[in-house]
């Protein structure tokens, strides 16, 4: 059975007291994931705001996330794609099912 969603990175902290969250990223390049307009969070969609790289990690400011307390709020979640969202050229990527 295929999984509907690709886990591509996991939350680990909040950054700044804005609500923006820092995104650990599991792909080669953390660019990766600044093309992305929706991350899903334990399965429900989360709108994208704002997402950049800093270092290793992804910056991400999320739609319904405006202060440090909802950022704490969200914890250590696991971070999910949806592997309709991107296409990937053939040799390029790979998709674990």
């Amino acid at each position: 059975m295929k999984k509907q969603f690709l886990e591509a990175g996991r939350i680990v902290n909040t950054h700044g007291v804005r609500g923006e969250v820092k995104i650990e990223p599991w792909a080669d390049e953390a660019a990766f994931l600044t093309r992305f307009k929706r991350f899903y969070l334990d399965g429900s969609p989360v709108a994208v705001r704002l997402c950049r790289v800093h270092k290793n990690t992804v910056i991400a400011s999320l739609e319904g996330v405006d202060d440090l307390s909802a950022a704490m709020a969200l914890g250590t979640r696991w971070f999910l794609s949806t592997a309709r969202t991107r296409t990937c050229p053939e040799a390029r990527c790979f998709y674990r099912t």
